[in-house]
């Protein structure tokens, strides 16, 4: 079966369920990560390559999409901040969105010749991992109430060869709080309403863990008022609160810390939502 039969019947498969420009893009994902074809010279070769095509790869991925399964799971891994990272549903799926947070931290602390950094609610290990590989010389930890989501956390740090400290702990109960000081505490806690989950894609509720996404509607800021507390106390002085935020709450996030006695901003991200706080002691 040449390329182009195998994506003619990949996008015959999926309709209904995508739209053609997103089956396509489904169909070339699948190309690249599971038969490890570089897509550019592919298109270059006029859509031939001499690696053989195997068809039954491909055919699993598009029963699992078929299933409603989310492609990163099939796939096994993503990409982030120019690392490889696992993923399942242990743990969030890394957003474009955190990526953007990371190299944020990275560009706004890049001359820093020591860092010390703990991330909150670290999932995959993504925030975590991505500073240990910007900045060789920090030390840096990560705590998640999720033992599951912790093992694929050290299962990335291993796969990229990078030396952080992961600890179990829940950040909203202070006898938990994990021991240390830092000049960076970076967050994506979980921010959306319960009652915001009616909008959500079916494949973010059903294949993600619920306890990463979803806050009490009474309670909203719940995880960003824990960190300040946590800031609090273990901030060094001179160090930064780096957060992904909720971005109808932006203006709520930003005044907490505000309120809180830090310097603190709104940043937008590339989408022009609002994203990101940044608190400054």
């Amino acid at each position: 079966m040449t390329i182009s039969d195998l994506q003619s019947k990949f996008i015959e498969k999926l309709e209904g369920l995508y739209t053609k420009e997103e089956a396509e893009r489904l169909f070339f994902i699948g190309l690249e990560d599971l038969l490890d074809i570089n897509l550019s010279q592919y298109r270059v070769g006029q859509n031939h390559t001499t690696k053989e095509i195997d068809a039954k790869r491909m055919g699993d991925y598009l029963q699992g999409l078929l299933e409603g399964r989310p492609y990163q799971h099939l796939i096994g891994e993503v990409h982030f901040a120019n690392l490889k990272l696992k993923v399942g549903p242990e743990a969030l799926i890394p957003r474009p969105e955190t990526e953007e947070l990371a190299y944020l931290i990275k560009e706004e602390n890049d001359t820093v010749a020591q860092l010390s950094i703990l991330d909150v609610g670290t999932g995959t290990g993504c925030l975590a991992l991505a500073c240990a590989n910007f900045f060789k010389m920090a030390k840096v930890e990560a705590v998640d109430i999720s033992n599951e989501a912790l093992g694929l956390a050290t299962a990335n740090a291993m796969q990229n060869l990078l030396n952080v400290k992961f600890w179990e702990a829940d950040i909203l109960d202070k006898n938990k709080w994990p021991s240390g000081n830092w000049d960076l505490i970076v967050s994506n806690p979980p921010y959306i309403g319960e009652s915001e989950s009616v909008e959500m894609d079916d494949l973010v509720k059903e294949h993600e863990p619920h306890t990463a996404l979803f806050v009490p509607d009474n309670d909203l800021l719940v995880f960003y008022q824990a960190i300040m507390e946590l800031a609090n106390e273990r901030l060094n002085a001179g160090g930064k609160v780096y957060l992904e935020i909720n971005q109808k709450l932006g203006e709520a996030t930003r005044e907490l810390f505000a309120n809180g006695g830090y310097k603190s901003r709104l940043i937008k991200d590339l989408s022009g939502n609002d994203r990101f706080v940044v608190a400054e002691r």
